[in-house]
């Protein structure tokens, strides 16, 4: 055919990748086609005779990863710039040395396929992940990791590799399980069937106590302890288990479990002394501390022993203010409405409430309905002055709000003095609009002040648009 030069301008605006897809797709249809490309590209094909190294794998794995290219969306006056990879290409070269694997386990070199697949997936998988970093969408099929991961797959189902071999493949997998590029592959899951083929009971547990022991980090130990032992109830063998936990007291998530297993038993008392010397082991650790004492009061409960429910409810409400109105609640139906008052008024004095807590406490006296209280908390208090009256106007006289108000002027006046950007004319504005629909002296405040910042700052033209509402 003679030379077209449409056909060789098409070549030069084709990607070549698009080419490789074309060709692979032409070659499934046309067996002239595939011949030729047989005979022409026979010896770049592994085979039996022509086996690839660990070393050369290695070599075209690192190749596979190097294809970069500079960010489209780089700004030049940016101080630094990412290369980023060119996932067609990725993807073309990863799909061949999947083949090249395929070839190796057919011809009795599984082991150092699914070596290589390892490898391959552990730097598709970082190099996904710094992708991501970058904040640059990657095309998950690119990776094909379905298909380097069903390679290792076969190869553990269809015993052509020995177990020690097996349990060191599911080892190194684990360390792949929780990258982000491979979610849609269930890894851990096929790592838990594999192990439970290969191994007994006793080697499961010998294996999970070896995790433990290795563990580095809180974190992980704690995972590491928590996994032995649900496994050890799993299995029905109770006496290991709380062995195990005899020996590691110090863990507070092991602590759960256990505490968990006594409640299950019925042995309410020695889920109590457990909790009791959780609390002095954990006790520079609020929330460990604070589970801890909740626990306390949920056995007591079951235990019906209403003065040590009372006990614990006041611990809670006096050294927890987050939680203070769930336990002021609790208290208030415990306690004989005859003699509550006076003890509500002895614990309040006890009570740290400092300026993060005065709302619960407003909230106590708004409920207990001890108006005066009241007052003379939002007089002297120094912070959101504004969202108390909102709330609790009403409840005051008409002098008492005046009161209040009044403290309110100045902090107004302050937020409109300096020119700013039109959002924080909004939030000066939505706040006026709160206070006069708190009380009529407010209105009447907000009233004053609008008319007397219209004249006064008529040159800021977005205070006066969101003025205009009033």
């Amino acid at each position: 055919m003679k030379n077209d030069k449409t056909i060789d301008n098409l070549f030069e605006q084709i990607d070549e990748h698009e080419i490789f897809l074309f060709a692979k797709a032409y070659a499934n249809v046309n067996e002239t086609f595939a011949e030729k490309l047989k005979k022409r590209f026979k010896k770049q094909l592994p085979s039996k005779d022509n086996l690839p190294s660990k070393a050369e794998l290695t070599k075209e794995i690192a190749k596979c990863f190097s294809h970069y290219h500079k960010n489209p969306s780089y700004n030049r006056y940016q101080s630094w710039e990412p290369d980023l990879l060119d996932w067609n290409l990725v993807g073309r070269d990863i799909q061949r040395i999947n083949r090249q694997l395929e070839i190796l386990v057919e011809n009795e070199s599984a082991e150092l396929a699914v070596d290589m697949a390892i490898l391959l997936l552990d730097r598709g998988g970082e190099c996904y992940d710094q992708e991501w970093e970058y904040e640059v969408e990657v095309d998950y099929e690119d990776l094909h990791a379905d298909d380097t991961f069903n390679l290792i797959r076969s190869v553990l189902e269809n015993d052509k590799i020995g177990t020690p071999k097996k349990l060191d493949i599911c080892e190194k997998l684990e360390e792949l399980a929780h990258c982000s590029a491979f979610d849609d592959i269930d890894i851990s899951g096929f790592i838990d069937e594999t192990r439970n083929v290969l191994l007994s009971d006793d080697d499961r547990i010998a294996l999970r106590r070896e995790k433990y022991e290795k563990a580095n980090g809180d974190y992980a130990r704690e995972s590491a302890a928590r996994d032995l032992w649900d496994y050890l109830i799993q299995l029905g063998r109770e006496n290991e288990a709380v062995a195990f936990f005899e020996k590691n007291r110090e863990l507070s998530n092991l602590s759960e479990k256990y505490i968990d297993w006594l409640v299950d038993h019925r042995r309410l008392s020695d889920a109590l002394k457990v909790i009791d010397e959780g609390l002095t082991i954990h006790k520079q650790y609020d929330g460990i501390i604070y589970n801890l004492e909740c626990r306390k009061l949920a056995l007591l409960e079951q235990m019906d022993d209403i003065p040590s429910i009372i006990k614990q409810t006041t611990k809670l409400f006096l050294e927890h203010n987050s939680s203070t109105m769930t336990y002021y609640h609790k208290l208030k139906k415990l306690i004989s409405p005859e003699v509550w008052p006076n003890e509500l008024r002895a614990l309040i004095k006890k009570q740290d409430f400092g300026e993060s807590a005065i709302s619960y406490l407003a909230e106590i006296y708004d409920e207990e309905k001890w108006y005066a209280d009241l007052f003379q908390l939002q007089k002297e208090s120094r912070t959101d002055l504004l969202s108390g009256i909102s709330r609790y106007a009403r409840n005051f006289t008409p002098e008492q709000q005046h009161a209040l108000v009044h403290r309110l002027e100045p902090v107004f006046r302050d937020m409109a003095r300096n020119p700013s950007p039109r959002k924080y004319y909004r939030e000066l504005a939505d706040k006026l609009t709160k206070l006069s629909m708190s009380c009529p002296p407010g209105a009447e405040l907000v009233k004053r002040l609008v008319a007397e910042f219209r004249i006064k700052y008529r040159n800021r033209p977005a205070m006066i648009d969101e003025l205009k509402k009033f």
